[in-house]
This record gives C-alpha cells, sequence and structure tokens, in this order.
C-alpha cells in the first residue's frame, strides 16, 4: 500500500476519484475480516491492479524495484498487502523478506524475534491486533490510508 501512497503524490500517477473509489470497494470488505486468506490477497491485488492504469501500475513496479534493491534482494514486493505471501509484509512488519535481519534475544539482530509462522497464516494486516504497540501504529496508518482513499473518492 505504500506503493499506492508513494504514486498518489506525484500528478503524473495520482490516484482519480473513480480509481480510489474502485480500491476502497476492494478494501473496505477486509477492515473488519478477521482474517485474510491468499485467495483474498490476491484477488485484493487484483481488484487494485484492475483500476489502475499502466503509468500507474509502472511506477509502483519501479517502486517496488527500488525498494528489494535497498533491502538487499527479493521478497516484500506487489504493494504490501500480505506477510510472507502475495506482497510481502504489512506497513514494514519486521521478518518481511530478505531484509531481515536474522537472530533472538541476545543474537545478531539486536533482539529480534522472528514471527511465528503459523500465527501469520490468514493474517489480515487491514484489522492488526491493537494490544501491541505495533498493532497500534499500524492500525493508525492504516485509518489514515483509508482515510485518504475516501477523501480522494470524495473528489478531494
Amino acid at each position: 500500500m505504500r506503493a499506492l501512497i508513494e504514486i498518489d503524490k506525484d500528478p503524473k500517477t495520482k490516484l482519480t476519484p473513480a480509481q480510489a473509489k474502485k480500491i476502497l470497494a476492494v478494501l473496505q470488505p477486509y477492515r473488519n475480516k478477521p482474517k485474510m486468506t491468499q485467495d483474498d490477497a490476491k484477488n485484493a491485488l487484483k481488484g487494485i491492479k484492475a483500476a489502475l492504469n499502466v503509468n500507474q501500475l509502472n511506477a509502483i513496479a519501479r517502486i517496488e524495484a527500488e525498494r528489494r534493491n535497498r533491502r538487499g534482494g527479493p521478497g516484500g514486493g506487489g504493494m504490501g498487502m500480505r506477510p510472507g505471501g502475495p506482497g510481502g509484509a504489512p506497513g514494514g512488519m519486521p521478518g518481511g523478506g530478505a531484509g531481515a535481519r536474522p537472530g533472538g534475544p541476545g543474537g545478531p539482530g539486536g533482539g529480534f524475534q522472528m514471527p511465528d509462522p503459523s500465527r501469520m497464516k490468514d493474517f489480515n494486516p487491514f484489522k492488526p491486533d491493537t494490544s501491541t504497540p505495533w498493532g497500534q501504529r499500524s492500525a493508525e496508518m492504516w485509518n489514515q490510508f483509508f482515510n485518504g482513499l475516501q477523501q480522494r473518492a470524495g473528489g478531494k
């Protein structure tokens, strides 16, 4: 989703109100669902891509390629919707892709602990667990993202 935010900053690739409405229609149903399956994520990405024009898709591809290069290799990509699935990790979540630092508490990586893959199955990035500081920051980021889309859909 960061790539959508980035292309929206450029007047040449800015989302139109009609595009914002289409993207909202694709993503809004996931705001309250506790789970998002791999198929849900694939369908959401397909719906987002269908709403975008060639220039916007090319801009997203460039942004994702630059992000992969900065992270040191493949991983992530696809607009950042899923951990370990289509789109890599949501909102820069640790552990998403090749740039993640290995190690556990006291080891290399400064105390970072890899997320439990079984807990990530059917993870819905649009409905984070707000009982953690990361979840609270993630929820606020998604609120801002959806508010921005709603404003654009309204012509602002």
